[in-house]
């Protein structure tokens, strides 16, 4: 049996796991706030043609993907939320990880909660398929593309996210950004590879975008900055049919739907390095860090796949560094405390997650072939080992309290 078919065997054996694991858990965890405030004041409060034109006056983000699709789960059951019961937050508290502060299960004791078996696990269908759909595309990609040791780091590295459960099972987009998110970093991989020629992944690239760009306004940003490093890495092959399709169309998608949208006079709870450190945790920073050394260090001409992994390494610090400018930008410009409307959230920045996810898999691989000392490569397995075992455990101990586990 060939490796591509062992890695779409165990990729799908891995989709079914994840997605019944989380519609378990998804028909356990009640609806909260926001997600009871999008089904009765955006999805089920205005008609396909008010959410296609942007004219959700009651949410901060109007991009259309999300609350279509929600809709249309709603229409093919005639659902009505009248099932739903109002509950109060759960009183157990727990320390979180890495700080002295206590905070309840349910972050927010005051608020009402609801509930009700089929509409948690019903309306959360489309985020639970886009929770199996990323590990297991991440897995297959690697699996095939490298080993099922690959494979299997990059699916350990998704779900060992602390992001990847506390939104995932959500009836909100946040896990749709996510998902989107490594199926455009996976074809933009492939297209630094050398692809070029091979039309289907353009228009797979563009389509990914556009629906990105139809999910969250703030897609712009790994869009540009693909768009920009493939066509100064490559500005042969990057026609302007192309660049409609790849970076054009969903601009102007972006900035029609930003137009329209609700500007939210939002503030900031918590220092900037703790947002950014919240999707891009030292672990990613540091083996990014250890492979720009590399380069610098490697006197060797440089293979392939040296130049595929430095040009990811590139596009990662691209994304990452336009975020947090913009991030920047808006920390200056927040409204003084008594006029903020809203605070701003890491999960917000949910697309780096995906983005660091992919970087930290390639690079992790690159060391290990630029480093050629037995010794060194051993200790650097047994690191790789480690960060995954750390991840999943404080993962568990931050979400097992939210979502039942």
């Amino acid at each position: 049996m060939t490796r591509r078919s062992l890695a779409g065997i165990f990729g799908g054996g891995l989709f079914a796991v994840v997605f019944l694991t989380s519609f378990f858990l998804a028909a356990q965890k009640p609806f909260w706030l926001d997600e009871h405030y999008s089904l009765t004041k955006a999805i089920l409060g205005y008609s396909y043609s008010q959410i296609w034109r942007g004219q959700l006056t009651k949410e901060g983000n109007n991009s259309p993907f999300f609350y279509v699709t929600q809709k249309w789960l709603c229409d093919l059951v005639s659902y009505s939320p009248a099932s739903l019961q109002a509950l109060k937050g759960r009183a157990v508290r727990a320390k979180e990880p890495g700080t002295s502060r206590v905070v309840n299960a349910w972050i927010f004791p005051e608020i009402i909660f609801y509930y009700d078996p089929f509409s948690t696990s019903y309306l959360r269908l489309i985020s639970i398929f886009f929770m199996a759909l990323a590990p297991s595309v991440l897995f297959y990609y690697f699996a095939r593309r490298y080993s099922l040791w690959w494979g299997s780091y990059a699916f350990l590295l998704c779900v060992s996210s602390w992001f990847f459960w506390w939104y995932g099972l959500e009836a909100r987009p946040y896990i749709h950004v996510l998902a989107l998110t490594v199926l455009q970093m996976i074809l933009a991989l492939e297209l630094l590879r050398g692809s070029y020629r091979t039309k289907i992944l353009w228009v797979l690239l563009g389509g990914v975008n556009i629906l990105l760009a139809l999910t969250a306004s703030t897609s712009a940003i790994q869009i540009l900055v693909i768009a920009c490093f493939l066509l100064w890495a490559k500005p042969a092959y990057l026609s302007f049919s192309r660049m409609i399709v790849v970076f054009i169309v969903p601009s102007l998608i972006i900035v029609y739907y930003y137009y329209w949208v609700i500007k939210l006079n939002c503030g900031f709870h918590q220092p900037l390095h703790k947002y950014f450190l919240a999707v891009m945790p030292v672990e990613i920073l540091a083996i990014m860090g250890l492979s720009a050394l590399t380069f610098l260090w490697d006197q060797k001409p440089f293979s392939e796949e040296d130049l595929t992994a430095g040009g990811l390494l590139m596009v990662t610090a691209g994304i990452a560094a336009l975020y947090m400018t913009c991030l920047l930008y808006f920390y200056f410009v927040q409204p003084p405390e008594g006029k903020r409307w809203a605070y701003f959230y890491e999960r917000y920045l949910i697309a780096l997650v995906p983005v660091g996810v992919i970087a930290m898999t390639v690079l992790s691989r690159q060391l290990l072939r630029v480093v050629r000392l037995g010794w060194v490569q051993t200790g650097l397995i047994v690191l790789f080992v480690l960060i995954v075992i750390v991840r999943l455990w404080i993962t568990y101990q931050r979400v097992h309290y939210w979502i039942g586990f």
